[in-house]
């Protein structure tokens, strides 16, 4: 057997100095089955580890797959309790994105399983463009000037948001939709919303 089959390269720190958190990664390679050639783990600001990911090789190169829902559902739910988390904000299923869509499913599981053991998580979905697909909104918060700044702060630290992934013009399409939010819900200043996850939620908060 091969030495490559159990070796494993070194955490590789993302290198991006665009991002607010360390990004580690670390590859460990295995005797080809198929497409498959290595799985991945990679932890997120030194507190969050997502086991599981593969990758593989296909006619336009090597990609990645995601760890199947149930995976990632359950080292979701051992997080949250373990970070003792009160509210997740994670994405609607009507989405044109498969990666958002398996995210819906693993966050609403991990969620559920929660609330059957008595945890009074709270979930809701975020809206975005590319998840509208039967999104209605109902939770409308407005923001302050400095929670607005922030928000978009936040959005401008990730390349797709400056125009570096894509032409979508993302910063004027969600300052123009919080203004639209805003004349929906009366209220006097920039306005986000969400959708309640009625599978879990009896009532509306």
């Amino acid at each position: 057997m091969s030495n490559n089959n159990t070796a494993a390269n070194p955490t590789v720190p993302e290198t991006s100095g665009d991002l607010p958190f360390k990004l580690d990664v670390r590859v460990r390679p295995i005797a080809p089955m198929g497409n498959l050639l290595a799985y991945a783990n990679v932890t997120i600001g030194d507190c969050f580890k997502i086991d599981g990911f593969r990758i593989c090789s296909g006619e336009k190169g090597l990609y990645v797959n995601m760890p199947s829902t149930q995976e990632f559902a359950a080292r979701l739910e051992e997080y949250f309790e373990k970070e003792k988390v009160e509210l997740v904000i994670t994405h609607w299923r009507g989405s044109m994105h498969p990666r958002h869509i398996n995210t819906h499913d693993a966050v609403t599981t991990a969620v559920k399983n929660l609330r059957r053991k008595g945890n009074p998580i709270r979930l809701l979905y975020g809206e975005t463009f590319e998840d509208l697909v039967g999104f209605i909104p109902q939770a409308y918060f407005v923001l302050t000037p400095e929670e607005q700044e922030q928000w978009f702060r936040g959005l401008k630290v990730y390349q797709v948001f400056n125009g570096e992934i894509n032409d979508f013009p993302y910063i004027p399409y969600y300052t123009t939709n919080g203004k639209v939010r805003s004349i929906e819900c009366g209220s006097n200043g920039f306005t986000v919303n969400y959708m309640y996850a009625s599978l879990i939620e009896p009532s509306l908060w």
